[in-house]
């Protein structure tokens, strides 16, 4: 009988801990490319692109923006045709003043957020000439999700005489 009841709780303890839920992986931040920057002189337009995955899975979110440069603060004629891509015009067609900063390329930061609902990474470009940006900056944005709270471990067990047992995880009483 003994035998059969170190049994019964060997397969108890065995259970409550196979019920343990696993700890979950923690959420890591997208990678994004750098930005990359190509001037269409045709267009009198610097063309952005950059993309971004997630090593978890998570769905992605993308913002583009631009500070236009101070000297210049008509120079705004900005768009994102897709979410991995954005135009700036800065023709003097396009409200820009070419003889502020002539050849050199008009100096205003072009910036994508990219999120994942937990981390934010920004990368961003100075100017209107070709290139690359260099790196994204990732922070975290959203506090983690708690972690979930361990089942408890049985209370109490009874067996019978013919050593099959119950067990009850949340009682809270006194047992006769």
């Amino acid at each position: 009988m003994r035998a059969l009841a170190a049994l019964a709780i060997a397969g108890l303890l065995a259970s409550a801990a196979a019920a343990q839920p696993l700890k979950p992986k923690p959420n890591r931040p997208p990678k994004v490319t750098p930005i990359a920057a190509k001037f269409v002189g045709a267009d009198f337009a610097t063309y952005y692109s950059a993309s971004a995955t997630d090593p978890d899975g998570d769905k992605l979110t993308y913002a583009w923006s631009l500070k236009p440069p101070k000297a210049d603060p008509g120079c705004k004629l900005f768009s994102t045709p897709t979410p991995a891509s954005a135009i700036w015009k800065h023709g003097d067609q396009h409200g820009c003043n070419h003889t502020i900063y002539g050849a050199r390329g008009h100096p205003g930061i072009v910036t994508l957020k990219v999120t994942d609902g937990t981390f934010t990474c920004t990368e961003t470009y100075f100017g209107t000439l070709d290139g690359k940006g260099l790196f994204a900056d990732c922070k975290r944005t959203a506090k983690p999700k708690p972690k979930p709270k361990p089942k408890p471990a049985p209370r109490w067990m009874r067996f019978d005489a013919i050593g099959t047992y119950e067990y009850d995880v949340n009682f809270t009483g006194t047992h006769q």
